[in-house]
């Protein structure tokens, strides 16, 4: 409620049968009080009984209206005298009737002037008149006048008025000083106060609420409590409020969200408190809000975090326990008991019990290393085998750490423990795998002694195989012996958050906060290595599939060639969204090595086996290019890096192709020749060629051969557009063609545009401007030319008559980037690119979070939300340019992108 109401309320008059107001009604005189504006401020019943005009016609005219014509200047003249002194004045005059007649009325009257009122008494002697009709009003002073004076009850009455005015600017000027201290409280306060009303709605604001909600106060004043509430905690809300209106409760406070005015939900506490009037009715509410907005982010981000480290320990099979050596206590973390194979929960929290665990043989040994660590300080460092319940063994390392007090003495021990049971079973099998290879290799190397011959140039080749598989092994002998599994975690844009010290020691990095904010680019890999690294990832994260026991090779930071074996496993958060990505990595040197070079002697016994299994694998691999080729022609964007590689054995077909064509006119030739010299063959020579149809082949023989030269000469022009489109060569910006980039990107969609039995085909509009080459990055821009293009074609192939128009023209005003681009205004002509469709068109609020990461309105498994995102950062990042959604519902959408022509120093 307002402030003025509260003050009307606290301003109440204390006694309604004051004695003044009983004179006001039991007197027979016309008493009245008038202010120096001339009009009646009060009056009592007499006036009506004499006169027979009503309260509100007195009151609503001023008193002159119903003085006669020929009294207004005697009456005017006594009205300023009275109010320039005290003094009590009589003076006569005729006041008109309702009826158009006038009494003559007798006035006692004084004034209070800084108050700006005149008390009066006026009395009827139309009866007892002492002057002729036509005589003036006659004024007088009170030591003049001819009538006796006031009497005593009407001096008594004008004292009382006079007190209870005064009490009354007394109470006024107090409540107008509790009302600033209570605007006072309201505007210092930090948290947000609001006074409602149940049938007004807002009565009063401050300005802390204001900031909270993101409004002015008259912007918020016109908002209703429904329309901020989050709809989701609004059903609970209402239910608190409808409780307090029935009278079952006076106050409450619940936690909540709310809806800012730039649509950001924020999370607030309001505590709600009643102010009741007499009957129990409500009067008005007092609500105080408090931002808890950073409270519950802080929280949420705690609790992903400790997920994030629950579940690089579940991946990496690795156990965390807590020993306190004074209690015997022990505390086994979630994924400790599933490495013991124990139920959650079950493990009994005691010395004795850990240690009934450890397999038996090597209890005392773990007890010993126990002991040394607590004891001596040695470091501990073991492994041992381990007993599951069910009674199976596993293999496990174990390092600790002992904390110690001021004075030295063991407090208490922590420590890890990693399932090590398939490095130890893949070793064993290993060894074994050896000794039965050798015993193979020496039973077969007799039987092919007669193909060695045969195989002289090949073994030149595996020589050289042979030599960089021993330089290979020499260097993978080098690492060292024991490397903990490495493990780190990234973002969405393989960006990492975070490591363990042994990552972050491979990666040659003093500490794991290092490497934050890095990405393989940025350490010490090769940049094929780190491309790759980064299309593993985005392929987990893209098809959120994770990928276990993967065995990549790897080149550390110092120097070293490695196998891993790694896992990649997608990370949500709590709406099931994926947010990034964790990367466990074990090191499995000497397995692959192994492993290699047992796939290398039998690769080797397969070769020497006959020539005619080397053609055949010759002839598989190479069908086997082809069909890789076309597969990669169709994924459009996917296949940039392929490019190239298809290009050689196109260019080899199509080189040949006229040769076979010449070898083969010779030899249909030649048996024409013979056909015509030797008309009558042997019989066989007949048979063989009515057998073939020698005419026929020999007249469709030039077709399939002009049939393969015109399919190589499209397959030249597909791989000619996707080098044009991925810019594979062109990886640094240099100055393009855009309008050929644009040209390549849709040649590549061309398959989505074509009509289908299911839909009509889309018209492409191109309003090409005249620009001139762009200083960019190619290979990257043809990308948001691409998922662009795509969205658009998502978006509209099912319309009744899809069209996507594409628009450049040149802008020569200053470029000034996105508001959240950290580079500066371009002074210098940019280029526009606009690609526009005629969708359904987006809503404002799928606008605003149209470049999140994982933002998609497509179905599930159809999109993956990361495109725009890409896309937005390659224009803005990359290229200092903006990217914009011009889009409303069933009016289409409009992508605008402009890039400088002339890159600055600052994106180079």
């Amino acid at each position: 409620m307002g402030i003025n109401t509260l003050k009307n309320r606290i301003n109440q008059p204390a006694d309604h049968t004051s004695e003044a107001d009983c004179f006001f009604k039991i007197s027979l005189d016309m008493l009245c009080v008038v202010g120096l504006d001339g009009y009646f401020k009060r009056i009592n019943s007499m006036w009506f009984n004499t006169l027979s005009f009503s309260e509100e016609e007195l009151l609503g005219n001023p008193l002159i209206e119903f003085v006669h014509p020929e009294d207004r200047e005697s009456t005017l003249a006594a009205i300023q005298t009275l109010a320039g002194n005290t003094d009590t004045l009589s003076f006569e005059n005729r006041y008109r009737c309702a009826d158009g007649s006038y009494k003559r009325l007798l006035w006692n009257a004084t004034s209070i002037p800084q108050e700006e009122l005149i008390y009066a008494v006026a009395k009827d002697i139309s009866n007892n008149e002492t002057a002729a009709p036509s005589e003036p009003a006659i004024l007088r002073d009170e030591s003049e006048a001819t009538h006796p004076k006031q009497p005593p009850k009407l001096t008594r009455t004008i004292t009382l008025l006079r007190q209870k005015i005064r009490k009354s600017k007394r109470a006024q000027k107090q409540l107008r000083q509790r009302e600033e201290r209570l605007r006072s409280y309201l505007e210092l306060s930090a948290i947000g106060i609001a006074i409602t009303s149940p049938e007004k709605g807002w009565l009063e604001v401050n300005d802390s609420l204001c900031k909270i909600f993101g409004y002015s106060r008259s912007e918020l004043m016109q908002k209703s409590w429904e329309s901020l509430t989050h709809p989701e905690d609004l059903p609970a809300n209402l239910t608190q409020f409808n409780r307090a209106l029935a009278g079952e409760i006076d106050s409450y406070s619940i936690d909540q969200r709310f809806i800012r005015s730039d649509g950001q939900t924020i999370h607030a506490n309001i505590s709600v408190r009643c102010v009741r009037q007499s009957d129990g009715s409500i009067d008005y509410f007092v609500t105080l809000v408090q931002d808890t907005t950073e409270r519950v982010r802080t929280l949420e981000a705690q609790r992903q975090s400790e997920a994030r480290l629950n579940l690089a320990l579940k991946a990496a099979r690795m156990g965390v326990w807590d020993w306190d050596i004074a209690s015997g206590q022990v505390t086994f973390s979630d994924s400790m008991e599933a490495l013991f194979g124990l139920p959650p929960n079950s493990f009994a929290g005691t010395y004795y019990a850990f240690l009934n665990l450890i397999h038996p043989e090597d209890r005392s040994r773990m007890m010993l290393a126990l002991a040394c660590a607590v004891e001596a300080g040695h470091e501990y460092n073991i492994e041992n085998r381990i007993m599951w319940p069910n009674g199976t063994v596993r293999w496990v390392a174990g390092n600790g750490k002992v904390l110690r007090d001021n004075a030295g003495n063991p407090v208490r021990m922590i420590g890890t423990v990693a399932d090590i049971t398939a490095r130890k079973q893949a070793t064993e099998s290993l060894t074994q795998a050896n000794e039965e290879l050798e015993m193979k290799v020496e039973a077969r190397t007799a039987a092919f002694r007669h193909a060695i011959g045969q195989l002289h140039g090949e073994i030149a080749e595996r020589k050289h195989v042979a030599e960089q598989l021993r330089k290979s092994q020499e260097m993978l002998q080098q690492v060292m012996d024991n490397i903990p599994q490495l493990i780190a975690w990234k973002d969405c844009n393989s960006v990492y958050l975070g490591c363990n010290r042994s990552m972050a020691r491979v990666a040659g990095l003093s500490s794991p906060e290092d490497i934050i904010g890095k990405t393989d680019s940025d350490l010490p890999w090769k940049l094929e290595e780190a491309d790759f690294l980064r299309e593993g990832e985005l392929r987990v994260m893209l098809t959120d599939t994770p990928e276990y026991h993967i065995i990549e090779s790897h080149l550390q930071a110092d120097g070293n060639q490695v196998w891993l074996d790694k896992n990649r496993i997608p990370l949500h958060d709590g709406a099931g969204n994926v947010v990034g990505i964790l990367v466990t990595s074990e090191d499995i040197t000497e397995r692959a090595s192994a492993e290699d070079a047992l796939r290398q002697s039998e690769a080797q016994l397969r070769q020497q086996a006959t020539q005619l299994e080397a053609t055949l694998r010759q002839l598989q691999k190479t069908q086997t290019q082809l069909i890789q080729t076309e597969k990669m022609s169709s994924l459009g964007q996917l296949v940039a890096g392929v490019a190239h590689e298809i290009n050689n054995p196109i260019n080899f077909i199509y080189g040949n192709i006229e040769y076979a064509s010449q070898y083969i006119q010779q030899l249909l030739e030649l048996v024409h020749l013979y056909d015509e010299c030797y008309p009558s063959p042997m019989p066989a020579i007949q048979a063989k060629a009515e057998d073939i149809d020698l005419d026929f082949v020999t007249e469709d023989l030039p077709k399939v051969l002009n049939s393969m030269r015109i399919g190589a000469d499209r397959i030249r022009e597909i791989v000619l557009s996707l080098r044009n489109f991925s810019r594979l060569d062109e990886a640094e910006k240099k100055r393009v063609d855009i309008h050929a980039g644009i040209d390549s990107t849709l040649l590549i969609l061309q398959y989505r545009l074509k009509s289908k039995p299911s839909s009509v085909g889309i018209e492409i509009v191109k309003e090409y401007g005249n620009l001139p080459l762009v200083d960019c990055y190619a290979g990257q821009l043809n990308q948001v030319f691409m998922n662009l293009l795509s969205n658009a074609i998502d978006a509209i192939e099912n319309q009744p008559s899809p069209r996507i128009t594409i628009r450049t023209s040149i802008n020569s005003e200053p470029l000034t980037p996105d508001f959240d681009s950290k580079q500066p205004a371009q002074n210098t002509t940019s280029a526009i690119i606009r690609i526009a469709d005629n969708g359904p068109g987006m809503t404002e609020e799928v606008q605003t979070r149209l470049f999140d990461p994982f933002f998609t309105t497509k179905p599930v498994g159809k999109g993956t939300g990361l495109g725009l995102t890409i896309a937005y950062q390659i224009i803005v990042e990359k290229h200092g340019g903006r990217l914009i959604c011009n889009s409303a519902p069933a009016q289409g959408t409009e992508f605008l992108i402009e890039i400088p022509l002339q890159q600055t120093l600052e994106h180079e």
